[in-house]
């Protein structure tokens, strides 16, 4: 095993990028697309408006519901 195998390897939850735009949040960032604040679009799923706003920030697929 070579350290660039050790350090491709790696533990733990994965990360937002790695996983499918979940549904709560796909509402949620297009209620945010509609105008909706933060607070409002994330509460309205059931999450934390920083939350939502890391989705955004990290998620290659959230910027095309916001767009929507």
């Amino acid at each position: 095993m070579s350290i660039a195998d050790i350090k491709e390897k790696k533990n733990g939850r994965t990360t937002i990028k790695e996983v499918p735009l979940p549904p709560h949040v796909q509402r949620a960032v297009l209620l945010r697309g509609n105008g909706s604040s933060w607070k409002n679009a994330a509460e309205s799923a059931g999450m934390d408006y920083r939350t939502l706003r890391k989705y955004v920030r990290n998620h290659p697929d959230a910027n095309d519901f916001l767009e929507r």
